[in-house]
This record gives structure tokens, sequence and C-alpha cells, in this order.
């Protein structure tokens, strides 16, 4: 039976409420008006996946799609309370009919995610976020409904390069919006803000909706849900910026699990996911470089096996300056893997829920027992385009384990997370990528986007038809 949403009240609230009492008439009208808003993003997406070889099922590892997004939102801001409603209308153009292979070869790029679960459905409406805020005394605030949530994402320092961590390197890790795909994630819940000027607590408990790849995206997942407590420390200078965090996922779905156990060990390991994250972040600006630390340690249960895993990432930048203000930066990010997988413990670092493509930009993996040494340059090539190219060189932190990808649940009969056997090696693979992204005017944005991933011995056991691959997209965003 489906959960009572809360949709309707929200609505109701919205549509009943008036002027604060005493305002004069000109504030009231301008506090109860709603600006109305949107955007509409179009991606073309091109896979040239690992080759599957010459097999009669999931041959098809090149492809083309188109993905699209339309947002409708209205909002309305008074001096208690804030409202905001969303609609989303995600569409799905030319997915493969032929991108799933059977066994370890598996789904063939994202093309054959979206096709493996919307079946021939190519769109759909619903809303991605409706929520009602109340506004406390002494920066208190309270969010009840559906909305997004971004674990690191809950402040910005307001400084343009700590902002631009906190974005890309920081934020999504473990609780994402999962917002590169063509549906995204939203969640229903509460969230409490106390909003000091040294500090920013969160707390959240919500639920996630479905979405990602399913365009179903109305709905909430049933048993399965988070909470989150994190506490920020800002600078006045806008120097530096720390959190400390606990987060408490729980999964009670009984599906098989994905991890290195046999599948007829998984099959009769149907008992809850809970999983405890405690953690932090830490960015500094030194001058022209930057350093940034985060990461976390986890305990709990994964179904009958105990769970104990680390991550953390360590990285560097620094900012030549002149006229293209070019931007290097490197880093390590480690993360857990299981090496035994008969000694009933759970050892691979678990990413909930986050956008894994924020650090996989090429997501053929994701952070689940990776090991990831990457350097980066940013620089502008006009006023109005950017250029960021990377490098990564991948290997799995135990070849016992499994090389992962996917993002976390999304529907309620699928996981939300895909393992394939490492044949014995860690070394996964080298990607290299390039981006342009170009301002056109304050509505209009495109990027252009290519990167290639060569193969390792844990591809080439896999895909030995070939092991290089190619991801390509070129997109456009319009707001109005």
């Amino acid at each position: 039976m489906k959960k009572t949403s809360l949709l309707p009240i929200l609505v109701g609230l919205a549509f009943a409420s008036s002027a604060t009492a005493g305002d004069p008439p000109a504030a009231a009208e301008k506090a109860n008006s709603w600006k109305l808003s949107g955007s509409l993003r179009t991606r073309v997406e091109a896979w040239d996946y690992f080759k599957t070889g010459n097999i009669p099922v999931g041959a098809e590892n090149s492809y083309t799609f188109v993905g699209n997004i339309l947002k409708l939102s209205a909002q309305k801001s008074t001096k208690d309370h804030d409202y905001f409603f969303e609609l989303a209308a995600p569409s799905l153009l030319g997915l493969p009919d032929d991108a799933v292979a059977p066994g370890a070869k598996g789904q063939l790029g994202q093309g054959a995610s979206y096709r493996a679960a919307n079946g021939g459905q190519q769109a759909s409406v619903f809303f991605k976020q409706a929520y009602l805020t109340m506004k406390g005394k002494e920066g208190r605030k309270m969010k009840v409904g559906r909305f997004e949530f971004v674990d690191g994402l809950e402040s910005l320092p307001g400084d343009a390069v700590l902002d631009w961590l906190k974005k890309e390197r920081i934020g999504h890790r473990l609780i994402g919006t999962f917002g590169f795909s063509h549906v995204g994630r939203s969640f229903d819940g509460a969230q409490f803000i106390q909003d000091n000027p040294g500090t920013l607590f969160t707390a959240v408990a919500a639920e996630p909706t479905r979405g990602v790849f399913d365009l179903d995206g109305e709905d909430r997942l049933d048993k399965i849900g988070f909470q989150y407590a994190g506490l920020t420390f800002r600078d006045a200078d806008k120097l530096q910026d720390g959190r400390l965090f606990a987060l408490r996922y729980d999964d009670a779905r009984g599906l098989v699990k994905t991890d290195n156990r046999t599948l007829a060990a998984r099959k009769l390991d149907l008992l809850p996911v809970e999983i405890y994250s405690l953690g932090g972040h830490y960015i500094r600006k030194v001058g022209d470089a930057d350093l940034l630390f985060w990461g976390v340690y986890q305990t709990g249960d994964w179904g009958a096996q105990d769970h104990e895993a680390w991550a953390y990432d360590v990285e560097a930048g620094y900012r030549l300056g002149g006229h293209r203000d070019p931007w290097l930066r490197a880093g390590v990010c480690n993360t857990s893997g299981d090496a035994n997988p008969a000694d009933g413990r759970h050892e691979t670092f678990f990413q909930a829920m986050p956008t894994p493509r924020i650090y996989a930009r090429n997501p053929f993996y994701n952070m689940m027992n990776v090991n990831d040494a990457f350097a980066s340059l940013t620089f502008k090539a006009s006023k109005k385009a950017s250029v960021r190219t990377e490098y990564h060189h991948l290997q799995l932190a135990e070849a016992g384990d499994f090389w992962y990808s996917g993002g976390g649940a999304f529907q309620p009969q699928t996981f939300g997370f895909a393992g394939r056997p490492s044949g014995g090696s860690t070394d996964l693979a080298d990607v290299v990528d390039l981006a342009l992204d170009l301002k056109c005017d304050a509505d209009l944005s495109v990027t252009l986007y290519a990167s290639r991933a060569f193969g390792g011995q844990v591809v080439s056991a896999i895909y030995p038809a070939g092991d290089t691959e190619g991801y390509y997209f070129l997109e456009a965003t319009r707001k109005f």
C-alpha cells in the first residue's frame, strides 16, 4: 500500500496562505506573489562501451540516444514561510534495444540502464519537489515535503574557489540528487537548519523517491531511508570550510545484495542493510594553493554480515594566474574493499545514494573498492568558455572484491549497484577526458564532453573482444 503523500497538504497550505497581519497592502501583495521559472535540458549521448564480442544477446555496445528534462517551478516567500513546487517532465528517445548482455558483461552504458528500467516507456510527468519551509527565530528553519538534498552542500562559503571545491569535490559523495541522470532523485521528509554566524547545523530524515533511470519518479521507495546530521564550520574571511557529519542508512527491502559472496549465499541473506557513516571534510585556501581532505568511517550490518569500511580523499590545487587562469589539481581517493567473502565481514565502502558522475565523469565505475589517483587542469578558453581535462588511474582496492558501478536505490525491485568480478586483478582502467563549458548568455549554457577509458586486466577478463570505452555528449540547458 502506498504511503500518504504530503503534496495535497502542501498545496492546500500554499493556496490558503495570506499576507502577514499588519503588513501594508503593497508589502502584502509583494509577499504573496508567485515567481514562475523553468528550464529545459537536452543531452545527446554517445556510448562506445567495452565490446562484448559476437554474442546473440547484448551485442549493442555502441549507440546514441537523446535525453531531455523539462522543469517548471513556482515559488513564493513570505516573512514566515517559503513555498516551492516543481514539476518535472523527462523524456528518452532512441534508447538501445540490445545493450544488456548476459552474465558479468551486464548493462553496456547508461542507455542500457534506462531501457532496463523503463522498457518501452519514453516520457513521464511528476512532482519533482513540493515543500514548505517554516522560518523561526535566530536562524532556525524547518523544511517539510519533497525536496532535494546533497550531503556536503548544506552551505556555500561565498568564495569562488571554495564554492567550486564543495560542489565538485565534496558534495554528493554519500547522498545526492543524481541530477546528471535524465530523471534525478528527490527525498520525502523533513530538514531542520540552525544557521549561526560561524556554524550551520543540519538534520535530515527522509526517504528517496523513485527516479534516476526510472521515469516513474512520483512514488517514493518503501522500506528505505536515511537520517543525517551535519555541523559545518564557516570562516568569515572565506579562507576555509569544514564539516563533521553522521549518516544512518537503512534498506529493509529484502533484495539480493550486490557484494562479492556467491550468488547462492546472497540469495539466502535477505536481512536489512543498516550502515552508520561518521566523517568530515576540510578545505582551505593558502595563497594561490588549496588543500582538501574528506574522510569517512563506516560500521553497521550488511545483512547477516558485520559491516566495517572506510574511505578518504586528499587533494591539492594551485592556480597559476594569468589571462586564462589555469588551475592545476591532483589527488588520491582510496576506499576499502572486501578481500575475503567468506569471513562474515563486509568491508567494501558503501556509497549509499550518491551522484556518482561527479567523481566518475565517465560513469562506468563509482567510489566503491577503488583507488583513484587523478590530475586535472581547468582554464578559461575565453570570457564565456572554460575547459576542464582530467586523467584518472584506477585500481581496485582488493582483487577479491568486485568492480562496482551505480548510484544506489532508484526503484523497488533494484538494489541500485552492480558488481563485476575482478578476475583476480586490481588493474581496472586509465581514463582521460575533456569538457568544454560555454556560457552563451544568462539563460543558455552548452557543454561538450569527450572521454576515453583504456581497460586494464579487470576489464580485459570480461570484455576480451575490446577493452577500450568511449563516452561523449553534447548538452544544452535553457533557463526561462
